[in-house]
């Protein structure tokens, strides 16, 4: 092979690699690293979510409240339901790298942080109450 090829082929592997998925079994156990995907994936301050996440459920435990919302966002169960098929919906359609089926949970730091992205870049940030919302 020419030197022209092997380079050819080392930028089709490099660009290749630009889209490959991240690890997510890391993104979902680390609500901070969730908010930053999220916030690239959909085009949204990841200030404002983490402000958001901070206010409604905090950055720690998996937090259920008296009216059974639950998790970092504070999400009401019906609510994820919708919000969380749309958002997997439209990044399919998209064609986003998007978090694999097993995230889009209630319990998943990922499934929440992409799922709240997605609800915010689409002006829906009124579903939530918390002062950094």
């Amino acid at each position: 092979m020419t030197l022209l090829v092997l380079a050819l082929l080392l930028a089709l592997a490099t660009a290749a690699g630009a889209n490959t998925a991240p690890n997510w079994r890391v993104l979902d156990r680390d609500i901070h690293k969730a908010i930053s995907y999220s916030s690239r994936t959909w085009h949204v301050s990841a200030s404002w979510l983490h402000a958001c996440a901070h206010s409604e459920g905090g950055h720690g435990r998996f937090i259920i409240n008296s009216v059974r919302s639950s998790g970092w966002f504070q999400f009401q169960p019906s609510t994820f339901t919708w919000m969380s098929n749309a958002a997997w919906k439209e990044g399919r359609k998209r064609g986003l790298v998007r978090p694999p089926l097993r995230y889009k949970r209630l319990d998943s730091r990922l499934g929440q942080a992409y799922t709240a992205g997605w609800a915010f870049s689409r002006g829906l940030s009124y579903h939530w109450y918390g002062r950094g919302c």
